[in-house]
């Protein structure tokens, strides 16, 4: 009796091997298990080798080379290491990523191979930490000779295990040597030395995990006097910043006797040292500087004009950075259109709370029905129906609204019948009849129908005017006629029946 292996003969499996596909397999091992092939099949291991990457902060991916006869694999991710396996996933591919993960997180990944419907064992847990994002948009005021006022956009509110760094130096390539801890958005600075620049820098804190520093940005406290203190013109008016956005900044001051006009010189921060300002000449304060880039830092100066002896003295610059603009929120969906209401959703964005929705019978129109919300979501009241609308929605941040989102165009339902259907001119053979617009903006046609008594139904589409001519009737018959409007979304009622009737 033949040799047998799991109940095949030996022979059987001898004439398995010299077959055309057993020779196939024969050959393509060696390629599928060479050392230098990213994806090989590895016939020595059952145990995946979990190699794991960021992608940004707050996202990773997990990557592992495939296993000879797995059909799918089993992983685990989670923030405790020594959970039980509940929380699983299965995928049939050697790649596992996530994205919008917790910031200044650990999470623990391990894979393992199912073969043949078993589940082998499981790979080395593997730890990967989410980094926390920079901050952008530190603004500095209420300069002194000793201390400054400092202001910022905040971030994970109300998580108490969150705290703002902020680094004080005279020189910009030092270490980040004197730390202020705070988790509010607002510090004051007070003991400082006059007449010296100091560079602020800024980052988060959670736990034992660090962001990014800002970059150094300087601000020169002001020249201490003895005495009754001296100043320059320019400086019994310091430049106050009274409202800050995205791409503006209104500054205020304290007018100087005998100035007829003021002029203010602006630019970025980082602009080279030849880099001549931009000029703002007004005569009263205050004045909004438009049209500059959000999240970028500036410094702004001031000096007066007299009439008669010219310009006075420029002041110190004062340092300012305006806020970052939340981008738009795409994309817009519209969940229900009614005649009265239509629902609108978004994707929230992180760190934005608050949305504004808007409405409106014209595209490029900021008029018409407007909603604050706190989520994603929003429905807006007030419609016509039968009327075209645009809807578009933006976040609202610190610094301002942001840029509105891609307009998503609509139709209100066609709910109205047409009225006053009236014959008009009506002889023997021929009559007229008209009818009152329904209303709103979206009508694109008519439709007619005309039936002598007792008779089938005549119709008359793609009527564009309000009115018809009706030929080829009967003398001396009733006549029934009815009429509907259409627009995109479909036919509205039927108007009530209206008779004529033909004279002999």
């Amino acid at each position: 009796m033949p040799f047998s292996v799991r109940g095949w003969s030996a022979h059987w499996l001898l004439l398995l091997a010299l077959s055309p596909l057993g020779l196939a397999v024969l050959a393509a091992g060696p390629l599928l298990c060479r050392a230098d092939n990213p994806t090989a099949l590895d016939p020595g291991k059952k145990i995946p080798e979990v190699t794991v990457e960021t992608t940004g902060p707050d996202s990773f991916q997990a990557t592992w080379k495939a296993i000879l006869w797995a059909a799918r694999y089993e992983v685990s991710f989670g923030t405790n290491p020594a959970a039980s396996n509940r929380g699983t996933q299965f995928i049939a591919t050697t790649a596992f990523s996530r994205g919008n993960l917790i910031a200044a997180t650990t999470y623990y990944i391990k894979v393992r191979a199912i073969i043949g419907g078993r589940a082998d064992a499981w790979s080395e847990v593997v730890a990967v930490t989410t980094q926390l994002p920079p901050i952008t948009g530190l603004a500095v005021d209420d300069v002194s000779d000793t201390g400054m006022h400092l202001t910022w956009p905040g971030l994970y509110t109300g998580m108490a295990d969150v705290f703002y760094e902020i680094s004080l130096e005279t020189n910009p390539a030092a270490t980040a040597r004197e730390l202020q801890t705070t988790q509010q958005n607002t510090l004051s600075l007070s003991q400082l030395r006059p007449h010296t620049t100091y560079y602020l820098k800024i980052r988060l804190r959670r736990n034992l995990v660090t962001g990014p520093w800002s970059d150094p940005m300087p601000v020169a406290t002001l020249t201490a006097t003895s005495g009754p203190m001296v100043l320059a013109e320019s400086e019994k008016a310091p430049l106050n910043l009274l409202e800050v956005t995205h791409t503006s900044v209104k500054a205020g001051w304290a007018e100087i006797p005998g100035a007829e006009a003021y002029e203010l010189a602006y630019l970025p921060l980082t602009a080279p040292e030849n880099q001549k300002p931009l000029s703002l000449k007004t005569h009263r304060p205050p004045v909004d500087l438009a049209n500059l880039k959000p999240g970028l830092a500036y410094r702004v100066k001031l000096r007066p004009l007299f009439p008669t002896r010219g310009p006075g003295a420029w002041s110190s610059f004062l340092t300012f950075s305006t806020f970052p603009a939340p981008p738009a929120p795409n994309p817009l969906y519209l969940v229900q259109v009614t005649d009265t209401y239509v629902q609108l959703t978004w994707t929230a964005q992180e760190g934005i709370g608050t949305y504004e929705a808007l409405v409106s019978t014209d595209a490029l129109d900021e008029d018409g029905n407007r909603q604050i919300v706190h989520l994603g979501a929003a429905r807006l009241e007030g419609l016509m129906e039968n009327t075209r609308y645009w809807a578009k929605v933006r976040a609202l941040s610190q610094g301002g609204p942001g840029v509105w989102s891609a307009p998503v165009t609509f139709i209100s339902p066609l709910i109205s019948a047409p009225k006053n259907l009236t014959p008009l001119h009506v002889t023997a053979t021929e009559s007229a009849v008209n009818w009152t617009r329904v209303p709103g903006n979206a009508t694109t046609t008519y439709e007619l129908r005309l039936a002598a008594e007792g008779e089938a139904w005549r119709t008359f589409t793609g009527l564009t005017a309000h009115n018809r001519s009706l030929n080829d009737l009967s003398p001396d018959t009733r006549y029934h006629v009815q009429v509907r409007a259409k627009n995109t979304t479909g036919y509205g009622p039927w108007s009530p029946e209206t008779t004529l009737h033909t004279p002999i």
